[in-house]
C-alpha cells in the first residue's frame, strides 16, 4: 500500500515507529511558498516530519528520509533559505560517519526539500542547545518558541 507524503495525507504510524520503507511513498516535490508555509505550520504547532532531502556535500549524494522536528527558519551565511531541525532518525552522511551524531541539530536547504509531512507526533520541550537567535543563521525569519 502506498501513501503519498503531503500535508494532508500522513501515514501517523510512521511517526510512532520512526522507521519506513521508501517503497511506501510517493514523492511529491513541494513548491518553495508551500514547504515554507508547511514548515511554519509544523514549527507553530511543534509538530514532527518527515521530510524527503536531496542532500550532497563535497560531491556525495545523500538522498533520503528524514524524521526531523522543526526550530527555525533563516538564511544562512550563503544566503540560502535553511531550516534548523532535530534529526531524529533518516539518513545522514554525518550519521554514517559517526553514528553518534544521530540524533543531532542539522540545517537543512529549504531548496534541497522535496517533500514534507506533518504528522500527529508533537515536542513539546526543546532539545538541548536550542537557541531561537541560531547562530548558523545570519537572519533568523521564524523560530519555536516554548
Amino acid at each position: 500500500m502506498k501513501h503519498v507524503i503531503s500535508y494532508d495525507n500522513f501515514n501517523s504510524s510512521v511517526n510512532e515507529s520512526l522507521s519506513f520503507s521508501s517503497n511506501e511513498h510517493v514523492m511529491l516535490r513541494e513548491d518553495f511558498n508551500t514547504t515554507m508555509t508547511l514548515l511554519k505550520n509544523a514549527i507553530t504547532n511543534k509538530f514532527i516530519c518527515t521530510i524527503y532531502y536531496k542532500g550532497e556535500r563535497k560531491g556525495l549524494v545523500d538522498d533520503g528520509y528524514r524524521y526531523i522536528e522543526p526550530y527555525a527558519l533563516g538564511v544562512n551565511q550563503k544566503g540560502n533559505n535553511v531550516l534548523r531541525a532535530w534529526l531524529l532518525k533518516g539518513k545522514s552522511r554525518r550519521g554514517r560517519i559517526d553514528p553518534k551524531q544521530v540524533p543531532g541539530w542539522r540545517l537543512f536547504r529549504i531548496d534541497r526539500i522535496n517533500s514534507i509531512s506533518t504528522s500527529l507526533g508533537t515536542f513539546t520541550v526543546p532539545r538541548k542547545g536550542y537557541n531561537a537567535d541560531d547562530n548558523g543563521m545570519t537572519e533568523v525569519m521564524y523560530a519555536a518558541k516554548f
